[in-house]
């Protein structure tokens, strides 16, 4: 079983007094409804788990809104007795095939509010452009799930000494070498087998690549195939002909607005001149503070463009991702010959790349703290 970290997040919504109807959200294959069975078990909760996709007749009875057939209905296809009952778990998968069941989720919420829901979908933005309602605002949670995390996939492998010592790192004493080698090693391992749940699982059962790019194929063909179902003629010609062009764009220059302009998370800073051209990759906010992070693919590399933006910015905080071990330093740059000029100086929080999700927790940056001896 791949332990997954959201599952934290069920957890807390299930013990929440006063919880709504949770929708978890993500792309097919990424584990929704593995994840919600893994938490009805260790929880010995009857799980009264309804594919919808399934059961297309079911259409007509949401459509009704008579919430009382409605959960007759599926109790019948459950098979597992009442579920309106202490400790049950009702889940809807693929709550995308049938759209009024998502309607019916505010009132699951008002008719039955001790009843835990839990509903998964992909694309639900697709299923509702095509109808004249929308999801039911102020009635229902939602989670998103993506692809395992490169800690989740350490811990798929058992590396539970490295997953203990990414979790508990301070800057009071150097990182182990001997860790860092192998965190290396693992994250390049990740990079090919990726975050998809089955392809991690053959990766262990087999260590075998082949057997890897087999479930990727897989997978890219039943993402193509999904298209069909929600695109069709000359529209469904362009998501084959960008989802092919993807693959072969990796590593040229991207704004990302072009692909997702509603995504506000992701910014990069660009300064275009003559003598001056400067970027940098990401910026991001963190402890309400605006900060810049930079994206090396080795142990080397300038900050030219960092100091630069680190200057006319008047920033005091920098991140910076590489292959090196983490450290924690004063970066202090003359920026021109003129004496007048100060220069510019900032704290920078140097992580390697497979710390990404610990950067939370090691920011915001303190005070300089004395390397100890080992």
């Amino acid at each position: 079983m791949l332990k997954r970290f959201v599952e934290e997040d069920i957890d807390t919504w299930y013990r929440r007094k006063h919880r709504k109807p949770l929708v978890v959200r993500g792309a097919r294959q990424v584990g929704k409804s593995t994840l919600i069975r893994n938490f009805a078990d260790n929880h010995r909760l009857t799980l009264h788990e309804i594919n919808l996709e399934r059961h297309p007749g079911l259409v007509r009875t949401f459509e009704k809104l008579d919430m009382g057939e409605i959960l007759r209905e599926l109790e019948y296809i459950s098979g597992k007795g009442k579920i309106n009952t202490a400790g049950s778990l009702l889940f809807l998968d693929e709550i995308q095939a049938v759209p009024a069941a998502i309607k019916a989720l505010r009132y699951f919420y008002e008719d039955y509010p001790e009843l835990p829901l839990i509903a998964a979908g992909s694309m639900l933005e697709f299923v509702l452009s095509d109808h004249s309602y929308s999801m039911p605002v102020g009635r229902i949670e939602y989670l998103y799930m993506g692809p395992m995390t490169f800690e989740e996939f350490l811990g798929a492998k058992n590396e539970n000494t490295l997953l203990e010592l990414l979790a508990s790192f301070c800057f009071e004493f150097p990182f182990p070498e001997s860790a860092h080698q192998k965190l290396l090693k693992s994250q390049r391992e990740f990079l090919m087998v990726g975050g998809m749940p089955e392809a991690v699982q053959v990766h262990i059962e087999s260590d075998d690549f082949n057997e890897v790019m087999n479930v990727h194929s897989a997978i890219i063909e039943t993402y193509r195939d999904d298209f069909a179902k929600y695109s069709q003629g000359i529209d469904l010609l362009r998501l084959h002909r960008i989802f092919d062009y993807v693959p072969s764009a990796a590593g040229e220059k991207v704004k990302y607005s072009n692909i997702d302009p509603n995504e506000a998370e992701i910014f990069y800073w660009l300064r275009e001149g003559r003598k001056e051209n400067a970027e940098i990759d990401f910026v991001t906010q963190l402890e309400g503070q605006i900060v810049p992070v930079e994206v090396k693919s080795g142990t080397t590399g300038s900050l030219k463009s960092l100091h630069q933006f680190m200057n006319e910015k008047k920033l005091k905080k920098a991140v910076r991702f590489d292959l090196k071990p983490p450290s924690l330093m004063d970066a202090v740059h003359k920026l021109t010959h003129d004496p007048r000029n100060p220069g510019v100086s900032f704290r920078l929080l140097s992580l390697p790349l497979y710390m990404i999700e610990q950067l939370p927790r090691l920011f915001p940056l303190t005070s300089p703290v004395p390397m100890k001896e080992k």
